[in-house]
């Protein structure tokens, strides 16, 4: 049920371009980078890494990032940023169920995520579909984060999530 809901979430997603105020997402430019698009899910604020777009997401979906120039439906890659109240009482538990539910790895070593724990599984692609294939959770002010890679291939999510991640801070 969650891989039809993640790939419905995709192809929804997908095709809603970021608009510049949203009330679960703005994007504005880094004022010491004019080149860097900032979003601000909320929560927290996050880089868009370069080479990338920021687009409105649906439901528990704060924000989906594309490659630019990939639109609806040729896209290969993304990055979901998902929000919402958790079903297990800690980011370790729901990393394992989330490992589970996509036959995935938990990853031994956790990721901070601006001074949080979190807990990162990483997701053999299957080459056919879109899907997730690196995922970073983290739970922060009784919600759950969940940062998703997804891609018919793994190529170059690790790192561009690794950029999301490092420059990624809680707000107040």
């Amino acid at each position: 049920m969650l891989r039809n809901a993640f790939i419905v979430i995709l192809l929804v997603a997908s095709a809603l371009p970021a608009s510049a105020q949203d009330d679960r997402l703005s994007v504005t430019t880094d004022p010491l980078d004019k080149s860097t698009l900032v979003c601000d899910i909320k929560y927290a604020r996050f880089k868009v890494p370069k080479n990338w777009n920021p687009n409105r997401g649906t439901g528990k979906t704060y924000a989906v990032l594309t490659i630019q120039g990939e639109t609806y439906p040729n896209v290969s890659r993304m990055l979901m940023v998902d929000v919402g109240k958790p079903t297990e009482s800690n980011a370790k538990l729901t990393a394992e169920a989330f490992a589970r539910m996509w036959k995935g790895t938990l990853q031994k070593e956790t990721v901070r995520i601006d001074k949080e724990e979190g807990f990162r599984v990483n997701i053999p692609p299957t080459h056919k579909e879109l899907q997730p294939v690196d995922c970073v959770i983290v739970f922060h002010r009784e919600r759950v984060f969940i940062l998703m890679g997804g891609g018919k291939t793994a190529d170059g999510l690790s790192k561009t999530l690794d950029e999301v991640i490092a420059s990624w801070t809680w707000k107040p």
